[in-house]
This record gives structure tokens, sequence and C-alpha cells, in this order.
């Protein structure tokens, strides 16, 4: 119903079809892989963060939007966030890949930018960064879980820990 309001041009937006639809591609490669349900969560999150990300040319909001959708707390986890982010910047790039050269990676306001695309070569260095962001937020993730762990095995009145991590902190920078 959602393609055909908005293929006759009618006044639905285009958040919710492709939101559905990233999910339901998420959700599916979730299947596939046979994976925990807290880890379809995270597919689910990926593809509507992609989707979103793609459709709009923001990927950013698109990572925010499925972490918003998927957790209605609050809390975002951070175990979504960068999966959505990722999903998303690569869904951009490869939906503006498909555009025409005149209309990829122009601005909203303006046109300043005259960026050219010349081979889909040009992707491997996005494949390249998606995969060092991912250790990175492998080791973030790990490092927040563990400094959670630490401090709630130390001994002392909640009230000082905070004291503690910002003395921390200070000791860092």
């Amino acid at each position: 119903a959602s393609a055909l309001t908005l293929g006759t041009g009618g006044s639905a937006g285009r958040e919710g079809p492709i939101a559905q639809i990233g999910a339901g591609f998420g959700s599916w490669v979730a299947t596939v892989l046979k994976l925990s349900a807290r880890d379809r969560r995270i597919m689910l999150a990926a593809g509507v963060g992609a989707g979103i990300g793609a459709i709009f040319r923001a990927p950013l909001a698109g990572a925010l939007f499925a972490a918003e959708i998927m957790y209605s707390n609050a809390d975002f986890e951070s175990d979504v966030i960068v999966p959505a982010a990722m999903s998303s910047i690569i869904a951009y790039s490869v939906y503006c890949m498909s555009l025409p050269a005149e209309l990829r990676f122009m601005p909203l306001f303006g046109d300043g930018l005259h960026h050219t695309v010349d081979s889909h070569f040009e992707l491997i260095p996005y494949t390249i960064l998606s995969v060092i962001l991912s250790l990175a937020a492998m080791f973030y993730v790990k490092t927040f879980y563990g400094t959670n762990r630490i401090f709630k095995a130390i001994p002392i009145k909640p009230m000082f820990k905070p004291a503690i991590g910002a003395f921390l902190t200070g000791v860092v920078g």
C-alpha cells in the first residue's frame, strides 16, 4: 500500500516504507545467519539505518533514527549505534553512486560541491574504513563494558565513583 501511495504521487512520507524495507532486509539477513534475538534487533536497526540514511541522504540521521526506534527510552546502546551508522554510511554511498553524476553528494543548500565518482572501485576505501571502524567500535564497546565492570567491583561508596572517573579523565587529558 505504501509503494502504491508513493508511486501514484500520494502524500505519504518516504520514511515508513523504507524503514520497513530496511528492517525486513535486516531480519532476513539475521534469519539466514541464524543470529540470536539480540543480534536480530541489531540487524533490524542496521537495516532501518541503511534505508533512512540512503533515501534521505543523511547517514548520521539514519543511524540515530534507527537507534531511537529500536530503543524508545533515552539510553541508546553502542551495540546498535555503530552497526546502524556503518550500514547507513555504506548505503548512502552506494545510493549516491546510483544517482546521475551531477546529483551525487550534493549539499542540501546551494550547489557549491562538484564531486564526481569515476569508478565503482572508489567504494573500496569505504569498505576498508568500515573494517577499521568495526574494529574501533569493538574496542570501544569492550572498553566501555570493562570499565563498567571495574567500577562495579570497586568496594567504595557509589557517590565517590564519579570523582574517581573525573580524576582518571584529568590524568589522561
